[in-house]
């Protein structure tokens, strides 16, 4: 299934976070996060590059209560504001309080280093593949775009594509889940990708050995 993203304090949130949880759907708190382009982000509250480590802690902690029911976050917008160390810093610290949440980095930056410090303090991770996204009615532009996923799901193990709510992404996204699952590809929440990307890293860090829960590899019976 597809995992939304709700911004918080936004209209209508609290209303599509019950109603995509009663659809079975998983949830991931949109985190609104300081662009490096001037007068991009409109949203009344982000985080910022200006906030003390004590404000910036307590509104990450606000924006999570308002969807008690997230399994992960990823950063609407932050080209400016996931480039900083310390900052991302806090940002982990505070999941890793709260528990149980995973992290994926929308790379909205190329020099990004909020993935990397996510993984630093232990917590589920992934980064985003591709951006589904066309702006307005650009139907062709969209479909072309949903052509290269389907490119990349039949080259690559896994593809994590993120598309936000224009008119021509959903369209496509009607026609591009189906077509995906004909070829024989699976639609997973984001929880579940990770957990796969993981399990494979994890083979293929203990090769021919026999990989085990608790993180360690061992010989297979007969092998010395």
């Amino acid at each position: 299934s597809i995992t939304l993203a709700l911004l918080p304090n936004a209209p209508h949130s609290l209303e599509l976070a019950r109603f995509a949880t009663e659809q079975g759907n998983e949830l991931m708190l949109h985190l609104p996060m300081e662009s490096s382009v001037s007068g991009t982000t409109r949203e009344p509250n982000l985080l910022s590059v200006r906030q003390s480590e004590t404000d910036f802690k307590a509104m990450v902690s606000e924006m999570l209560q308002e969807f008690p029911q997230v399994r992960g976050v990823n950063n609407h917008q932050g080209s400016l504001l996931t480039q900083q160390p310390a900052q991302m810093h806090w940002l982990m610290q505070s999941l890793l309080e709260r528990g149980g949440l995973y992290f994926v980095d929308s790379r909205t930056h190329a020099q990004s280093v909020a993935a990397r410090i996510s993984r630093e303090y232990g917590l589920e991770t992934a980064e985003r593949s591709f951006f589904l996204d066309s702006k307005g009615d650009d139907l062709e532009g969209a479909m072309h775009q949903a052509r290269e996923v389907i490119r990349r799901a039949e080259t690559e193990a896994f593809v994590v594509v993120i598309a936000h709510p224009f008119d021509s992404s959903i369209q496509v996204l009607r026609q591009l889940v189906p077509e995906l699952r004909r070829r024989g590809h699976n639609i997973v929440p984001a929880s579940h990708l990770i957990l796969m990307a993981e399990h494979r890293q994890f083979i293929a860090h203990c090769g021919d050995l026999i990989a085990h829960e608790d993180g360690s590899c061992s010989f297979p019976e007969g092998m010395h």
